[in-house]
């Protein structure tokens, strides 16, 4: 019975522990998968497919890069790269890439190549946000998502005034770079190969040495501290992107029909 009990803990620390250092960003990246095609299919229903693929090209190159960035750590090795090369198919970009299938840590790495672009793109959209804009007009810390929301569009979308000419360079990256924070299904797949290695790791961790002194819990409280902090600036860019997506869409929304009929 002492086996089964031991089994059943080491089942539950894996999950608090995944989910306390994987759990957010997963979150993370299923919204803006969410918004960016949202974003995607306003900007293409008002000015049309092509001038997505050559006007946002800012952004094809940079889900590129992130895809491969993350190929070094690992030691995978980008045989072919092209950062923006459209193609009939519907492909605009890509990176392939080569690993030794034995190797552990390089199966580890196809999460983070496969997720590159989400990470890559936030990163990039906080920089931009930061060097173009005031950021302490929208901070999250110690606000609402309601309150942070509504701060933002009173401050920064309606107030372009205020900006000159930043808030236009602002607004055409963010829209550039957030309308390809999206994950492809090869994406996908290779980012789920890497999560099963990610989740056999922690497991066996947790039966090797989880009767120790209860260091999954406390390693779980302390990720959970770290992710809060780390989480700000991330969930302030979040709400930015969400913004734009929603707005992008009402107004696709409004006028596409009236373009149509032209």
């Amino acid at each position: 019975m002492f086996i089964l009990y031991y089994l059943i803990d080491v089942l539950c620390w894996t999950g608090q522990l995944l989910w306390a250092m994987l759990g957010p960003f997963l979150l993370t990246a299923f919204l803006m998968q969410w918004f960016s095609n949202m974003l995607r299919s306003g900007f293409v229903k008002l000015f049309g497919l092509k001038a997505f693929v050559y006007l946002l090209a800012p952004g094809v190159m940079l889900h590129e890069l992130g895809h491969a960035l993350f190929c070094f750590p690992f030691r995978h090795r980008v045989v072919q790269m092209k950062l923006f090369s459209p193609e009939k198919d519907g492909t605009l970009g890509w990176v392939n890439h080569a690993y030794d299938p034995n190797s552990f840590w390089a199966n580890i790495g196809n999460f983070f190549i496969g997720t590159g672009p989400v990470w890559l793109g936030l990163t990039a959209l906080y920089f931009v946000t930061y060097l173009l804009l005031p950021v302490e007009r929208f901070d999250m810390q110690g606000l609402s998502i309601y309150d942070a929301s509504t701060g933002f569009v009173k401050e920064v979308v309606l107030n372009k005034e205020a900006f000159g000419w930043k808030w236009f360079i602002w607004a055409y990256l963010a829209i550039a770079i957030g309308a390809n924070i999206t994950l492809s299904p090869p994406d996908i797949k290779g980012a789920f190969t890497g999560f099963v290695f990610i989740v056999l790791c922690v497991l066996t961790v947790c039966l090797v040495s989880g009767w120790y002194n209860s260091w999954p819990s406390h390693a779980t409280v302390a990720i959970q501290l770290f992710t809060r902090k780390f989480f700000s600036p991330v969930l302030t860019i979040l709400v930015i992107i969400g913004i734009i997506s929603f707005i992008f869409w009402c107004i696709a929304s409004v006028l596409s029909p009236k373009l149509i009929r032209r």
